[in-house]
């Protein structure tokens, strides 16, 4: 397993000038699980790579996230999904609880169809 924190999940975690939040309703087609008093949301979800069929587990609050992903393993299934939203929903309060990002906005999406404006990229935005 790969465990990750970061205080900036937009750069991090998001994709294509999105944050980590509209990429991730993206990828898993649903708007997360919220965490009882918290921020927080956590989304988990499988990828059906043949070469490598992974598990995918995020905790985003703010700006901050905590994520777990299998490497490889022979199959995934619904218990492996399980596992590492497990992980994530134990050790992400503990390991972001210092975190100030926590309250801070996820960040922009690239040509946000609510403003019909062009906001940075990461890459454009990192320095």
């Amino acid at each position: 397993m790969v465990l990750r924190a970061t205080d900036n999940s937009w750069v991090a975690y998001g994709e294509n000038g999105n944050n980590a939040l509209r990429t991730l309703e993206r990828r898993t087609g649903t708007k997360g699980e919220p965490v009882p008093g918290t921020n927080a949301v956590v989304f988990a979800y499988s990828t059906d790579w043949t070469s490598s069929p992974q598990a995918h587990a995020y905790w985003v609050e703010g700006r901050a996230g905590f994520s777990v992903r299998t490497l490889t393993v022979d199959d995934v299934d619904a218990s492996t999904v399980a596992a590492a939203e497990k992980i994530v929903r134990k050790y992400a309060p503990e390991v972001l609880k210092d975190a100030p990002e926590r309250t801070e906005d996820p960040g922009p999406n690239y040509n946000d169809p609510a403003t019909s404006t062009a906001t940075p990229s990461p890459a454009a935005s990192s320095g």
